[in-house]
């Protein structure tokens, strides 16, 4: 400890400087966050210097926008003008999923409200329910398991890649452009559940040309479909649920069970977003 400057401070000094916690401090240098200058070989104690004070309150200050520490260590590696952008991106989504549960807890309220009365047209706005046969259809298909955070980035990228792989493998762009491709969830997708999620791709034929990664091509089966149709601006919450609720109310009034896995369609321009642009559809039997 002699050879050390005295200008060096213990993990406890450290910790009533910075305000971070022992525990905390022990954490980020687990993950190299925040790592001690020194470490004694002998007996472990971790010392730190003053000039980490800075960086150990910028790491504080973003552990309270609840910044996760692998998002902390990406942002801090970069230069000044690239972390006030990747800031500001960061606290966009914190604003869009603070956004999303206000909408989520109203929706919840209006339900608490009306507990131990049955669903129906009065508890709902108005959704005008269609039925419809869907034939066997050829579909280029890539399931995953997700939660919400990375479902948009996966549907948007599945769609974009699909469409590009199917103009080029038999379908003229136009064709691809406007097919109606749609998502089927097998499962809950949420912040705890995930799926599976799988997006499809019509396609005119079986192909011999080798396939994006991860996809496959299969036969979707022949459908009755009941559905209602949404525009852009519908699909938020708390619009999307309250149509997922009024076609599945429709199923049960008119006496139908659900013969697949429920699923979105998609066909509109996103240019156009108070034009219809998806259906929320439930084959039935």
């Amino acid at each position: 400890m002699s050879d050390l400057p005295d200008s060096l401070l213990t993990i406890s000094g450290f910790s009533r400087l910075s305000r971070l916690t022992p525990k905390a401090l022990r954490l980020y240098e687990a993950c190299g966050l925040l790592l001690p200058v020194h470490v004694d070989a002998q007996s472990g104690y971790r010392y730190y210097s003053p000039q980490q004070l800075e960086h150990a309150r910028t790491v504080a200050l973003l552990r309270q926008l609840e910044m996760p520490l692998r998002e902390i260590q990406a942002l801090l590696e970069l230069p000044p003008f690239s972390k006030r952008a990747r800031l500001a991106h960061f606290w966009q989504q914190a604003e869009e999923r603070h956004a999303q549960r206000r909408a989520l807890t109203e929706y919840v309220m209006a339900h608490i409200l009306t507990q131990g009365a049955e669903m129906s047209p009065q508890t709902l706005p108005a959704y005008q329910i269609e039925e419809r046969h869907m034939p066997a259809q050829m579909v280029l298909t890539r399931t995953r398991r997700l939660k919400v955070p990375e479902l948009s980035a996966f549907l948007q990228g599945t769609y974009h890649e699909f469409q590009t792989w199917a103009a080029a493998h038999g379908l003229d762009a136009e064709t691809a452009r406007r097919a109606e491709w749609f998502v089927i969830y097998h499962g809950p997708v949420n912040e705890r559940e995930d799926g599976p999620v799988e997006v499809c791709f019509p396609l005119t034929g079986p192909s011999q040309e080798a396939l994006p990664e991860g996809a496959s091509i299969r036969t979707e089966p022949a459908r009755r479909e009941l559905y209602t149709t949404l525009t852009l601006n519908q699909l938020q919450f708390p619009a999307l649920l309250e149509a997922y609720d009024a076609v599945a109310m429709a199923l049960r009034e008119r006496g139908l069970t659900p013969a697949l896995d429920c699923r979105e369609s998609y066909f509109g321009d996103a240019s156009q977003p108070d034009q219809p642009f998806c259906h929320i559809a439930f084959p039935v039997a």
